[in-house]
């Protein structure tokens, strides 16, 4: 049996750039999370913490709407409650968020985020006009 046509028919899952900055959203808190099995981090915290949050209203708080997970799953067409909800059954089963101790670091970490400290990713190209390269250039190369 040739099934080669059948399977070049199927349709393919071809996302947005748009939707692959959100499927990353999901696929990196959901892993973040994941990874308190082995050390209960605060980036593990605050992951599951963002997938389990309530959404926000959009029209009294645009950005926090925007950046929420139920909209991640609304822009990916994906039933936001379902994702939540096995989600949560995955990561909970890999360590124990239902401790005072993680509640209270939530608290903490909540009122009092991190510093934002922008790193530089790269340092700039410095772009030299072709004629002033020439005088550049002459400057240093000078004659004997």
């Amino acid at each position: 049996m040739n099934t080669s046509k059948w399977q070049a028919a199927r349709p393919e899952i071809s996302y947005s750039p748009v939707q692959q900055f959100y499927l990353r959203m999901i696929r990196t808190a959901f892993d973040e999370a994941k990874t308190a099995a082995t050390e209960m981090s605060d980036e593990a915290i605050m992951a599951r913490a963002w997938i389990a949050r309530e959404t926000p209203d959009p029209h009294m708080d645009r950005e926090g709407y925007l950046l929420s997970f139920a909209h991640c799953c609304d822009v990916l067409w994906l039933n936001a409650d379902h994702e939540m909800t096995w989600m949560l059954r995955e990561i909970d089963a890999c360590a124990d968020f239902d401790t005072d101790e993680v509640y209270a670091r939530l608290d903490e970490l909540t009122e009092n985020p991190p510093d934002e400290v922008e790193e530089e990713l790269f340092e700039a190209v410095r772009v030299v006009p072709a004629l002033d390269q020439g005088s550049m250039f002459a400057m240093f190369g000078g004659t004997d």
